[in-house]
């Protein structure tokens, strides 16, 4: 300790003072925490992602199997993947007044992946078929 004009000044010891080191404890911890949510709702995101783009690709392959004969879509079905196990297929037909009007009727057709809840298909698509007796009905306008 030196004194000068009769004043004694002490020198600080360096460091931090155990309320710093908390402080800057309890931070860390908050941003270590939200980096470890962040992540996992990644990792979630990116698994129902590749659910959805798979159960696409599978909906495609059905009705590119199906569309050869448009009577062969099965419209009240369900069925399960022999390449896919666990995925699961299901047809319905949907109520659509203006689709009737034209003769034909919509088929929905969902595809669900094994960890995935009945109520919510990996993957959904509607198709307009013709009714018997409207087979005739072609996608082009060569007519």
């Amino acid at each position: 300790m030196k004194k000068r004009f009769g004043i004694s000044c002490r020198r600080r010891a360096s460091g931090l003072t155990l309320v710093e080191v908390a402080a800057a404890a309890a931070l860390m911890g908050t941003l270590l925490t939200a980096a470890v949510v962040v992540n996992a709702r990644l990792i979630a995101q990116t698994r129902d992602a590749e659910q959805i783009v798979k159960g696409c690709a599978i909906a495609d392959r059905l009705l590119e199997g199906w569309w050869a004969d448009a009577t062969s879509v099965p419209q009240q079905a369900s069925g399960e993947l022999a390449g896919d196990p666990g995925w699961r297929w299901r047809t319905s037909v949907v109520e659509n007044a203006a689709a009737c009007g034209f003769g034909a009727k919509v088929i929905s057709l969902e595809v669900f992946a094994p960890d995935r809840g009945e109520g919510a298909p990996a993957a959904r698509v509607e198709v307009l078929l013709p009714e018997k007796g409207h087979e005739g009905i072609s996608g082009t306008d060569a007519d």
